[in-house]
């Protein structure tokens, strides 16, 4: 389960709404709220609306993951999602060889994911499922490196179709 997504939120596919009392604190909301979606087996995703929207505070479960949409009033949280990463563990340069991540949400019923890498000298851009995940990273590589991989270490099957743009140089 991912989250909590804090300020953000998941507008529709509600099946369950329930209020909680006036008052509580805000962090026991949330941890109940997020508890509620993982133990039941038609949630994907959660929403908790904070009190003063429209007043009391409460928890929306959702059975599907609408665009995340930002919202003071709201946090957060989805059950199926996966990791979208670049690892920079083979790159030199700066120093810097962890890996920038980003969360990509599943929808219901999403079998296939769609990545699209863009890499220039020292800049990969990748971005999932047509946007709704993008990460953007500093690579410094050496002069020999020629390649780019995509690794699953999940149970979705991997199909790459791989096409390869080469860009002319600016300069004239």
């Amino acid at each position: 389960m991912t989250g909590p997504l804090n300020n953000t939120d998941l507008p529709g596919d509600e099946y369950r709404q329930f209020p909680y009392k006036a008052g509580q604190p805000e962090d026991s909301n949330i941890a109940l709220c997020r508890e509620t979606c993982n133990n039941e087996t038609r949630c994907v995703a959660w929403t908790y609306v904070r009190a003063g929207d429209p007043n009391v505070p409460r928890c929306s479960l959702k059975d599907g993951i609408p665009n995340t949409n930002p919202n003071n009033h709201c946090v957060s949280g989805m059950k199926s999602s996966t990791n979208f990463i670049i690892d920079r563990s083979k790159t030199g340069g700066d120093g810097n060889q962890g890996t920038v991540s980003g969360m990509l949400p599943l929808r219901k019923g999403e079998t296939m994911v769609t990545v699209r890498v863009f890499v220039d000298h020292s800049i990969v851009e990748a971005f999932a499922q047509g946007g709704r995940s993008a990460i953007t990273s500093r690579i410094y590589t050496d002069p020999s490196d020629d390649g780019v991989g995509i690794i699953n270490q999940g149970s979705m099957p991997i199909m790459a179709n791989v096409i390869v743009w080469e860009m002319d140089t600016c300069w004239m």
